[in-house]
């Protein structure tokens, strides 16, 4: 059974549609992140789901219980909900102990006073926490105050644990820090994880799925891997990683290509998704890690010119002029490439989107 359904949810905010008609089912234990460019919807869907906010269209069940149906004006609470949330301000009570933000939870409920302690202490132990229960979240750290607000958000056993960007507050070593305590929290207590974010690092690197937004509407739901080498259309082709998107006109169903970039010789081998003709206009997303340059000996092949060449550690990043286009292409090595220099670029792989 699945942990989390949403069924045709919409929203709207006035006239202007948020969110328009998402479905999916979330599988008890899973770990899923809405990913995606700023008013894409992936807060608004996290609110719906809590019961912070009440859809136009559509029902949400939790835990194979119907939680939400919209027009029949059933609705509950989020306090009835089984569900966690960390906010992206952590939401931390200034005047209250550690001890007392992680327990409020349990005191709403009216937990007994020793049960409550025992949790506190096993929250506090699980987030690595033990020692500082005493102190008020201003003497603490951004990354221990990030890790209070998931004990506190975990304490009650929810069904399902939602996150609304809660790295973005941190710095660049912290963040890569707390993404793998957060992991490894979600992965020992087994819990149902919906996380927001638009860091297509921190959705590829947690998440079991992703679910790309645009503009309110689902883009793709997909594994990290599937979203990544078989991105369904050109925005998560260009949003999830970095592709080079360059028109092209098929030649023939075998594959053959003609990229659109003023160059009369321009061509490319690849495979067609089902339905592809002859003549037909499409996209081609070449990743610049699927690219690699060769010396220019005349040979048949995509000819390009150097237009810019860095130096990057453990690799060199080259901007590269084929025909009226750039391509941006990443090489493992040390290889200086001079501005200027006539080269072949070779297509290890790519994919034609009709979209």
């Amino acid at each position: 059974m699945a942990q989390l359904v949403l069924e045709g949810v919409s929203k709207n905010f006035g006239r202007t549609p948020v969110l328009e008609g998402l479905s999916l089912e979330v599988a008890k234990g899973e770990f899923l992140s809405f990913l995606g460019p700023s008013g894409c919807g992936k807060t608004t869907a996290l609110r719906l789901i809590a019961g912070l906010l009440e859809p136009d269209t559509g029902s949400i069940a939790i835990g194979g219980r119907c939680v939400c149906q919209a027009g029949r004006g059933y609705s509950l609470p989020p306090e009835e909900r089984q569900v966690g949330m960390v906010f992206q301000s952590y939401a931390l009570w200034p005047h209250m102990r550690i001890r007392e933000n992680v327990a409020y939870p349990l005191k709403l409920k009216g937990y007994p006073r020793k049960e409550i302690e025992e949790r506190v202490q096993k929250m506090l132990a699980l987030v690595d926490l033990q020692g500082l229960e005493d102190r008020y979240p201003h003497q603490l750290s951004g990354g221990q105050q990030q890790r209070v607000a998931l004990a506190r958000a975990l304490i009650a056993e929810p069904l399902v644990l939602l996150l609304d960007e809660p790295l973005s507050n941190l710095d660049a070593k912290l963040r890569e820090k707390m993404r793998l305590e957060i992991k490894d929290i979600q992965e020992r207590v087994g819990a149902t994880v919906i996380y927001v974010t638009h860091d297509q690092v921190e959705a590829l690197t947690m998440s079991d799925r992703i679910a790309i937004l645009c503009q309110g509407r689902l883009q793709q739901l997909d594994t990290p891997v599937a979203i990544y080498e078989r991105p369904a259309n050109t925005f998560v082709a260009d949003f999830v990683g970095s592709s080079n998107l360059l028109p092209a006109r098929v030649v023939n169903t075998d594959g053959r290509l003609l990229l659109l970039n003023g160059h009369p010789d321009a061509f490319l081998q690849l495979p067609l998704p089902v339905g592809i003709s002859s003549g037909q206009e499409v996209k081609v997303a070449l990743r610049p890690e699927a690219l690699l340059l060769k010396p220019w000996r005349g040979n048949a092949g995509l000819q390009g010119r150097v237009l810019h060449s860095f130096y990057r550690g453990r690799e060199v990043e080259c901007f590269v002029a084929v025909g009226n286009q750039t391509l941006r292409v990443l090489m493992p090595g040390k290889t200086a490439w001079v501005p200027g220099q006539e080269v072949e670029v070779e297509v290890k792989e790519g994919l034609v989107l009709v979209a």
